[in-house]
């Protein structure tokens, strides 16, 4: 091999990259919402309750680790939940500094990679809510660090085990996957003897990775059973398909587009998450070892490019979270730029001063940006999405009807009422929730209906009994419903 792998003394290692992940839990757990969250974290914290499958993918692992966490954790479901976002954040930083060890790296050293890393702005927020983020960057961050151990022992086993691993994280979140390119690169090059032996370890290796991923089999299964929450109502070979394919979430990727404004939009959002400083010594970093270490460093490149390609034309509003893989991949280059730096002024006393005074400066910064962020991702006090509940159960009268379109202004209200208060709560089970289909609206908004020739749901809500309501104003209804403030809702009434 061209390149060669630190072996530190694993006990003190470890226990160095425990006190940092807990340091870091203690960070999150002071921000950690103590209640259910809006948007996904609703969706997900009740998923987790009920054992249901939420939005595609279904992210089946990350609901069954749910459920152990709030069967543990006592106090109410959501809490357990966003806790669990926090102890796999932590542990995130814990495998970054690790992984920086391997990649021959001080702990001084990587203790700042890992630092800047812990105190990204989005990271840190996905370490304080019910998300699947860090779940899934967990596993992923564990399956380079078996990788690495894997390829200094020259273990076929433990390199089965990090395919294992690697498709057990892609069960929690896809975006895993994307870091592949550069985990395939150095199997392929740790397995280059024989040509025969070479093909037995890479489909070993694919083999395992199939077998950990076999966990969205949980999907249609437990689609079969109708839990009570589910988010499509059949378990059907096209709707399951459906849904581990990525549902309609493959329509948001932009087709036309600014390609040049969006790149520097995700380099700024790659420098937003490890600051200015950080980003630079990441990315000079990376460069060097692929100077000087040509196989990791290509590797880490590789993982970094796979990442930032699949989701480069993602449009959501948080596309910054999917960048976290890259975001980690390239705070592992800190250390090892910081160490190399340490080393070559370790010549003379003055120099190796100077060398020390640089990294103390980064870690100052890493505790001063720390104490910047803090304010803007704590969520300590934030019961607003559980306000929110409670009013909507003391607005709607006896018998309601709330209707959605599914759209995603809408979700934001939606989650918190009809999937956590309503389903896992039993809050107010007397309201029926009632969704418009999406074709429906089209057509309404098209203006293909003709006076009285709506079809049969829009009839059926105009003539209703029940008092309608809904989360937000939805303009294709306009024409045919009178909407008025009622609470944190508004009440329809049909129009003559």
């Amino acid at each position: 091999m061209s390149f060669t792998l630190e072996s530190p003394r694993p006990r003190s290692d470890w226990y160095w990259a425990l006190a940092l992940s807990i340091a870091a839990l203690a960070l999150y757990v002071r921000t950690l919402c103590p209640t259910v969250y809006w948007y996904d974290s609703a969706e997900f914290a009740a998923a987790a309750a009920l054992l249901g499958v939420p939005h595609p993918p279904g992210y089946p692992l990350y609901t069954l680790l749910g459920r152990v966490y709030v069967l543990l954790v006592p106090g109410e479901p959501a809490f357990a939940v966003n806790l669990m976002s926090a102890v796999h954040g932590a542990a995130c930083v814990g495998l970054v500094f690790l992984l920086q060890r391997r990649l021959g790296s001080r702990r001084l050293a990587a203790s700042c990679g890992a630092l800047f890393f812990a105190t990204g702005p989005s990271f840190w927020f996905n370490s304080s809510v019910a998300e699947v983020y860090t779940t899934g960057l967990v596993l992923g961050l564990a399956t380079w660090l078996l990788l690495l151990d894997a390829l200094a022992a020259c273990s076929s086993r433990r390199l089965l085990l990090s395919g294992w691993l690697g498709g057990v994280g892609f069960a929690a979140h896809m975006f895993v996957a994307t870091m592949g390119l550069g985990y395939l690169s150095l199997v392929i090059y740790g397995a280059s003897r024989a040509a025969a032996q070479r093909a037995r370890i890479l489909a070993g290796t694919a083999l395992c990775t199939l077998v950990g991923a076999s966990l969205y089999l949980y999907v249609p299964l437990r689609l079969s059973m109708r839990p009570a929450l589910r988010f499509v109502e059949t378990s059907s070979l096209g709707s399951s398909l459906w849904m581990l394919s990525g549902g309609a979430y493959k329509s948001w990727f932009l087709v036309n587009y600014d390609r040049t404004g969006r790149a520097f939009r995700v380099l700024g959002l790659l420098a937003e998450q490890l600051s200015d400083l950080g980003f630079v010594l990441g990315v000079v970093g990376v460069l060097w070892l692929l100077v000087t270490r040509r196989m990791l460093g290509l590797a880490l490149l590789l993982g970094i490019a796979g990442n930032l390609w699949f989701f480069f034309a993602y449009d959501v509003h948080d596309v910054e979270v999917f960048f976290l893989p890259s975001v980690a991949l390239l705070s592992l280059g800190i250390g090892p730029l910081l160490t190399a730096a340490s080393e070559l002024l370790s010549g003379k006393a003055l120099l190796r001063g100077l060398s020390h005074v640089t990294l103390g400066i980064c870690l100052a910064y890493g505790v001063l940006r720390a104490s910047l962020v803090l304010p803007t991702v704590d969520r300590s006090q934030d019961r607003s999405a559980e306000q929110y509940g409670e009013a909507v159960v003391a607005a709607l009268p006896t018998g309601a009807l709330v209707l959605s379109c599914a759209l995603p202004e809408e979700w934001k209200y939606h989650a918190v009422f009809a999937y956590y208060f309503q389903k896992v709560l039993g809050r107010r089970p007397d309201v029926a929730m009632v969704t418009m289909p999406a074709d429906v609206l089209e057509g309404l908004a098209a203006g293909r209906y003709a006076a009285g020739s709506e079809p049969a749901i829009i009839a059926q809500l105009r003539t209703t009994a029940r008092p309608l309501y809904m989360y937000t104003r939805v303009a294709p209804l306009e024409p045919l419903f009178d909407f008025t403030p009622e609470g944190p809702l508004l009440r329809l009434r049909a129009k003559r």
